[in-house]
């Protein structure tokens, strides 16, 4: 493929050039169905694991390999944050990884 089929290529799918100060922001409309698509996924799988949620004593191997993973963010954070700190800013650090 060369540059100008894929230029034709790209602009194909343009929805609409977003310029702001000097930037121009191409939307594509196949970069919006796959942000879509991958939202519906982690949704989906997040619902899913939470109505399988146990709280009991004994709990499944998945939800140990999860607390077990929290757990080890929040030594990491307490050792270079306060513990205030780090219970306050592990959840949103846990969820970025």
């Amino acid at each position: 493929m060369n540059l100008a089929s894929a230029k034709l290529l790209a602009s194909e799918y343009l929805i609409y050039p977003l310029k702001i100060g000097n930037y121009t922001f191409n939307l594509h409309m196949n970069v919006i169905i796959y942000t879509w698509v991958v939202m519906a996924i982690l949704i989906g799988v997040a619902l899913y694991l939470r109505s399988r949620w146990e709280l009991t004593p004994k709990p499944n191997s998945l939800q140990n390999l999860i607390e077990l993973l929290y757990e080890f963010t929040f030594n990491i954070n307490k050792s270079v944050m306060s513990e205030e700190n780090a219970k306050k800013y592990t959840p949103f650090i846990f969820t970025l990884f």
